[in-house]
């Protein structure tokens, strides 16, 4: 089958009968406007939900008011965006087991957390929120087929920068909406929220500023725009994570070129890592004062105590995935009883992964997490650009929030990066499978998928 254009993922597939040299296991049209535009609508409603929960005032929010989030016609929008992204991959179902091969863990992790739906306490609930989560990280993969890694952080930026606008526009011109508190909020529902995506936004500016040579100069002033929101929020976790993110991206940058580079990223994690548990548990009432907060993390650490007590009683399975904390109706309406606060999640991902998913689903993504890990460093070192960073700076990003916050897993676009993020690191990894539908066929990652990267062909439009 003849090639119309070269695509980021080239899958051969050998023929049958001797002496017949491998073909492409499928053709792709180029990817045009119109389904840029798709992609790009599709990134920012997941990173920023719909405009009518943009003008709630959250001062006069009651407070038992816990929102689940999802409702028929959100669930249809996503549906619809998804579908027009899909049809693209029609017959090609093959392309999208090559590319899931690269991270079988994360395949593995996703299954388990299906799996969570036979001994969920509430099976509805965890089958719909699967749905979701099998369409976002599908989602993702679609992505990683269709575009260029470059085109990608292209995308996503414009889409965080007006998201940034937006946010910018509601804290100075319509406050009720944009301020709650002392902390600004701008489109988000809480100033950890805000924090936590800016710091995203932040990576992303600035992995487009070191790949755009054009728009460098926009994307390094969108970066800087997304930090003065972090800053503006007054989030603690939001702003030590951007401290640790911009740290890690020094660090990544200086040894990149060194063999020293695995060992570098070591030490940068277990700094940080190491760094956010001290102020977590340790006797910091000057550091905390300075950030407005007690010593426990507003509370955190009273939670985390409860949480795993929690999950002592449902150690192996958990309660199933997404239906701990629901409402008043759930389980969680104990720990809320307990706490003076409300508290949506554990403020730690491991925590909550083991609560809801048991140790298997946390042992997989912790597995998943560490490969990638080392397969990030590896790719860093066998990529020249700027965008070869982008992996280890996605997965330092989920490694950070989660520590006191949710993590990635979610209907969010922070899973759709984090799951590119990891398949970009595995694209080096050779891989040999069965092509669907025959089973003297066999389908290999083309070594030549250097052109992730910023190579010319990939400009086109």
């Amino acid at each position: 089958m003849a090639q119309t254009r070269p695509l980021q993922l080239r899958v051969r597939v050998e023929a049958e009968g001797p002496g017949r040299g491998p073909q492409l296991a499928a053709s792709l049209s180029w990817p045009g406007r119109v389904e840029k535009a798709i992609v790009s609508l599709t990134l920012f409603l997941l990173a920023f939900d719909f405009p009518s929960l943009w003008f709630e005032n959250r001062d006069n929010k009651a407070p038992g008011q816990i929102i689940a989030g999802g409702d028929i016609k959100t669930l249809a929008i996503f549906l619809a965006l998804y579908a027009l992204s899909f049809s693209r991959l029609v017959n090609n179902g093959n392309l999208i087991l090559a590319v899931m091969r690269r991270d079988r863990l994360l395949s593995a992790f996703i299954i388990w957390i299906g799996a969570s739906t036979f001994w969920s306490i509430n099976p509805g609930l965890t089958a719909r929120r699967t749905a979701a989560l099998v369409l976002t990280t599908g989602f993702a993969v679609f992505l990683v087929i269709r575009f260029p890694l470059q085109e990608i952080i292209r995308m996503s930026a414009i889409s965080f920068g007006i998201g940034t606008l937006l946010s910018y526009f509601f804290i100075f011109a319509i406050p009720a909406s944009g301020v709650a508190g002392s902390g600004w909020i701008g489109i988000f529902d809480n100033k950890n929220s805000l924090g936590r995506h800016e710091a995203l936004a932040t990576i992303v500016s600035l992995m487009a500023a070191s790949s755009d040579k054009r728009w460098r100069s926009v994307f390094a002033l969108q970066a800087l725009a997304s930090m003065g929101l972090i800053l503006g929020a007054t989030s603690a976790t939001a702003i030590i994570g951007m401290l640790a993110i911009l740290g890690n991206y020094t660090v990544f940058r200086l040894f990149r070129s060194r063999d020293t580079l695995f060992g570098a990223v070591v030490f940068s994690l277990f700094a940080t890592g190491l760094g956010s548990v001290v102020l977590a548990y340790g006797n910091l009432e000057r550091l905390a004062g300075l950030l407005g907060k007690d010593v426990s993390l507003t509370g955190r650490t009273d939670l985390w105590s409860a949480v795993w007590r929690e999950i002592g009683r449902r150690p192996l399975l958990g309660w199933g995935y997404d239906a701990y904390w629901n409402g008043f109706f759930s389980p969680a309406h104990e720990l809320w009883v307990e706490m003076d606060w409300l508290p949506p999640h554990s403020h730690n991902a491991i925590l909550d992964y083991l609560l809801v998913i048991g140790i298997p689903g946390a042992g997989l993504f912790v597995a998943a997490f560490v490969r990638g890990m080392y397969r990030a460093t590896r790719f860093i070192r066998e990529n020249p650009g700027g965008l070869a960073l982008f992996p280890i700076m996605m997965l330092s990003y989920g490694f950070i929030f989660s520590l006191t916050e949710a993590g990635v897993v979610g209907r969010t676009a922070r899973w759709v990066l984090f799951v590119v993020a990891l398949l970009t690191a595995g694209s080096n990894e050779s891989t040999s499978t069965s092509a669907a539908g025959s089973s003297d066929r066999r389908m290999e990652n083309d070594a030549d998928e250097a052109d992730v990267l910023d190579r010319g062909d990939h400009h086109r439009s």
